[in-house]
């Protein structure tokens, strides 16, 4: 907790998330930091669900396929569609990782302290 607001903007600032430390000068805190440039940890669950949908959409492509190919040649049965299935077990992991996690960041002084 930071009590004087104006020693707080003086000194050169570190966000922190877990081992992760980033500094910043008083300039840059001042003015705004972007994380959208930076390595954070939402960035990286998003490229997780986007790595997540992309499977997903390749997986319904080839079912797609398979079902065109697969028309009016008798091969298809009533029995329980795996790639349906595989397909909604893809769907299932993308809400999974899409679920809003909570990031603790905190700004500590960097140097002495007057």
């Amino acid at each position: 907790m930071v009590e004087d607001a104006t020693t707080f903007r003086s000194k050169e600032k570190v966000l922190h998330d877990l081992s992760k430390a980033l500094q910043f000068s008083p300039e840059a805190l001042e003015s705004g930091i972007n994380l959208a440039d930076y390595g954070t940890p939402m960035f990286h669950q998003a490229q997780r669900v986007s790595w997540l949908v992309r499977d997903r959409d390749e997986a319904h492509y080839i079912h797609l396929r398979m079902r065109v190919r697969n028309a009016n040649t008798g091969l298809q049965t009533g029995g329980p569609d795996v790639m349906q299935a595989f397909e909604d077990s893809l769907e299932d992991s993308i809400y999974a990782e899409a679920v809003p996690k909570a990031h603790v960041f905190t700004l500590s002084l960097i140097g002495a302290q007057p």
